[in-house]
């Protein structure tokens, strides 16, 4: 068996691909009248995927050996086919278990849909801003039970709850509440169904009952609330960015900000235009930097106390799940905690981890529990990133390690891999492109690691010690002044370039990006060989940046010190006398 380096071994990607795209696909399939040309089409773009990525699989880790080409073929086929098996199964059972939950019946009967009822539900998440008028807050839960004609009947349903004022004082994530509301379809975002008290525009409270969550979840809201509290003393920007840092909630969206403090709403909205404008919006997402900051700082310390991997294994993990369980959830932050898990593991049994098996695996993983990840936009754009990461950032930072200092160059090389997966998943939501994206994250990224640091910190000590949270806090306003600064620079409304709207659009993107990573690498191919021809077979050595900026530099006071100079010449008196050749030239040019 040939040997086969980590960031190479893309098998069990093309598996997690196919399982997405049956995943997606199967909903759609279900609601759409398919004709005989559709389905043929559909196999024979299927046949001729899979036959591309055979071909780059076996260009890339087997050359031309027929044996280990033919097992290739052949498992990796099975696999496949297996996967979307049980991809087809799984997202199959999920329709037909949602087709008979009573709560989708109700929100698709046109009469009982407006008929308000009693609903019980447990939040998922903590209460934000609400995203209609007539509602103060919403909040991500699942419905548990819904009343329909005085008969209780279970229900487990992701719904998207709302309610006023009145109704979100004492609401945070693990609360089971039973409230009067109405069950109506969607009208945007993620979660099918909305769940809207029926006190709406009223000062009484909806809520019949409430019982208290699990202390765990208790404990959790004290911290979230006393770390909210203490940024209400920072600056605007402050208020508006560190709290994305720690929670992955812009300030102004946090439910209750608005009202207590001097946030200005019209500044938070055009900074937050301004990011997006100028390609750093993610930066306010928790997503896997957070958690490799987390496992960076564990295992330091583990290594310090020289702990066996085992035990580091475990205290990565518990940390892991300690921050995932205080912040915001959201697709992103499952995907790092997965991913994160399966790197343990490989640390528990004493193997390097590699970055794209892990990948494939937890896009597996989460699909199977999930199906609705598979259309959730930031799980796309999480996934996207860190799959561009794994595959380009090495050899974009060896090619850019020629002229750049390496640092450098790795930090670049990072950001481009990052945004050129993302950028066609972003298209899907806006469709343009920022063009100083690369500059803005340079900029954005020139502190984060320490901000992100300090507002965790603050997360974690607002509650039993205030004024070191507050002063962690004021450090990690200090920390987001560059994001600040690059959205004001890169953020103005020049900054974008108009494309063509929907998945058209991405797919011409897509298809552009990989039409110009592929004249790059023939370009620097037939660099190789001339090279190679013109030296012998030979590679030339060839400096830095940084090294030639260093030889010229040394090599020019090197020739204005040993340059000789005519005495008379340098008499400050009478130069012009003694110098007139001196003298006509610069006087005439």
């Amino acid at each position: 068996m040939a040997k086969v380096s980590g960031w190479r071994d893309w098998r069990m990607l093309l598996v997690a691909l196919v399982m997405w795209v049956v995943t997606l696909a199967t909903p759609m399939v279900v609601r759409w009248q398919w004709s005989p040309q559709d389905a043929w089409w559909c196999v024979l773009l299927g046949g001729f995927v899979m036959a591309l990525w055979m071909s780059a699989l076996r260009m890339v880790r087997y050359g031309f050996d027929s044996v280990q080409w033919k097992h290739l073929v052949g498992a990796q086929v099975v696999v496949c086919m297996v996967a979307a098996l049980v991809a087809l199964v799984n997202v199959s059972m999920r329709i037909m278990m949602e087709r008979h939950d009573r709560v989708v019946l109700l929100a698709q009967d046109q009469v009982q849909r407006m008929l308000p009822r009693l609903v019980r539900v447990r939040l998922d998440a903590m209460p934000v801003q609400a995203s209609q008028r007539a509602f103060d807050c919403q909040v991500l839960a699942h419905t548990q039970a819904v009343q329909v004609d005085q008969i209780w009947q279970v229900s487990s349903q992701p719904v998207l709850l709302m309610g006023t004022h009145a109704d979100c004082g004492a609401w945070h994530r693990g609360v089971a509440v039973t409230i009067r509301a109405t069950v109506t379809p969607a009208q945007y975002g993620r979660t099918a169904i909305w769940v809207q008290s029926a006190a709406a525009h009223e000062e009484q409270s909806a809520v019949v009952s409430m019982e208290s969550s699990a202390p765990l979840w208790r404990g959790v809201a004290r911290m979230q609330s006393a770390f909210i509290d203490s940024t209400r003393q920072l600056s605007q920007q402050g208020q508006v960015l560190v709290p994305g840092l720690a929670l992955g909630v812009l300030g102004q969206h946090v439910y209750g900000s608005t009202a207590a403090t001097s946030l200005d709403t019209d500044f938070a909205q055009q900074l937050t235009d301004q990011c997006k404008a100028a390609g750093i919006m993610h930066i306010m997402a928790v997503s896997g930097t957070h958690f490799a900051i987390v496992k960076r700082l564990v295992g330091a310390a583990c290594r310090r106390c020289v702990l066996p991997r085992q035990g580091t294994a475990l205290a990565v993990v518990s940390a892991c799940v300690l921050m995932a369980l205080i912040m915001q959830p959201s697709a992103s932050i499952y995907r790092a905690l997965v991913m994160a898990g399966f790197g343990a593991a490989a640390l528990w049994v004493g193997r390097r981890s590699q970055t794209m098996a892990c990948l494939a695996w937890t896009i597996i993983v989460m699909l199977l529990i999930d199906p609705s990840y598979a259309s959730d936009i930031g799980f796309a754009l999480s996934a996207s990133a860190v799959c561009g990461i794994a595959w380009c950032a090495d050899p974009v930072a060896e090619l850019l390690h020629r002229w750049l200092p390496q640092r450098w160059s790795q930090v670049i090389a990072v950001s481009i891999a990052a945004q050129c997966f993302a950028i066609p998943v972003q298209l899907l939501m806006q469709p343009s492109i920022p063009i100083w994206a690369l500059p803005a994250n340079l900029v954005a990224n020139m502190v984060l690691d320490a901000a992100t640091v300090c507002a965790l910190l603050a997360l974690l000590t607002c509650w039993c010690l205030p004024m070191v949270g507050l002063m962690l806090n004021h450090m990690a306003s200090w920390g987001t002044w560059p994001i600040y600064v690059s959205a004001r620079c890169f953020g103005k409304e020049s900054a974008q370039v108009t494309w063509v709207a929907g998945w058209q659009g991405a797919l011409l993107c897509a298809v552009m990006l990989a039409l110009s990573a592929a004249i790059v690498v023939v370009l620097v191919q037939l660099r190789a060989l001339t090279d190679g021809v013109l030296h012998g077979g030979r590679r030339p050595m060839r400096r830095s940046m940084k090294n030639q900026s260093k030889w010229w530099w040394q090599e020019t006071r090197t020739m204005l010190n040993e340059m000789q100079w005519k005495e008379q010449c340098r008499e400050r008196t009478s130069w012009k006398r003694r110098c007139p050749t001196i003298w006509k030239d610069w006087k005439h040019g």
